[in-house]
């Protein structure tokens, strides 16, 4: 017999705030999602910078979004588990987004899917460049 997996789509609208605040209060509907999002400690202060440095760079709205979701949670956003796991690794998940001025309907729209094994990536050899 096999494994089954189940999935959850939804659909967000609003602005960045608003959306992650969703994605929390659905987040808290899943058995045992937080133990995925969250952090038993915080990631170093430095590091939090750093990668709110880049987000507000190459996507802007994520940190609000990431601000709503930690708020619907009651933590602060330095325990969420993507500032630990967002920096360019081998493996995992593949991470895009395309911003309102590239797409016909003049929205943002994020993309992710984990189809990466290590096995298969090719990320360090584009690190490397």
């Amino acid at each position: 017999m096999k494994d089954s997996i189940q999935a959850y789509f939804s659909f967000l609208e609003g602005n960045s705030y608003d959306i992650g605040r969703r994605q929390g209060e659905e987040i808290k509907k899943i058995p045992d999602a937080m133990n995925a999002v969250l952090l038993s400690e915080p990631i170093d202060e430095a590091k939090f910078k750093d990668m709110e440095k880049l987000m507000n760079q190459y996507c802007p709205g994520l940190i609000e979004e990431l601000q709503g979701f930690a708020d619907s949670l009651n933590v602060k956003p330095s325990y969420l588990n993507f500032f630990d796991e967002a920096l360019l690794q081998p493996g995992g998940c593949s991470l895009g987004a395309v911003l309102p001025s590239k797409t016909n309907d003049s929205k943002t729209y994020v993309l992710r899917n984990y189809d990466l094994s290590p096995a298969i990536s090719d990320i360090d050899s584009v690190q490397q460049k």
